[in-house]
């Protein structure tokens, strides 16, 4: 644990650049992977392996999303945390549909957490409008 803490600490920049990329690179692998699976046969469609894979992508999405929650919770520089926060602001509609009902639940738990440790007010302010946003999406 303490070799991640160090590596966060020494990567911070890094770890938030690729936060902020994922986040807007996502919505546009689950848009392609959804548009494969519309043009596939119901058949097709139904595959085992290919519902998992499926599957798989949506998790991972939803993975990414609640890490990016936790870091942009951690205690980070602020630029960092406007960062971090501002993305995970101007991509929930993205990331909201995709989410289950439970994942919602538990990422806007995850929100509530982050805002509550964020120390920097525009960061705390984009967290609580993505948490408003979200909670929007039924």
């Amino acid at each position: 644990l303490q070799g991640v803490q160090a590596n966060v600490e020494r990567y911070e920049d890094e770890i938030t650049s690729a936060i902020d990329f994922m986040l807007r690179l996502f919505p546009r692998v689950s848009n392609s992977a959804t548009a494969y699976a519309k043009s596939l046969t119901e058949a097709e469609r139904n595959q085992p392996k290919r519902k998992k894979g499926l599957e798989n992508i949506r998790d991972g999405y939803m993975k990414s999303v609640s890490g990016a929650i936790a870091f942009a919770g951690g205690d980070l520089k602020p630029a960092n945390a406007r960062t971090v926060s501002l993305v995970l602001r101007e991509t929930v509609p993205d990331w909201g549909q995709v989410a289950s009902p439970e994942q919602r639940t538990e990422l806007s738990d995850l929100l509530s957490q982050a805002q509550e440790a964020v120390k920097d007010p525009d960061a705390h302010a984009d967290l609580a409008a993505a948490a408003q946003a979200l909670s929007a999406i039924k």
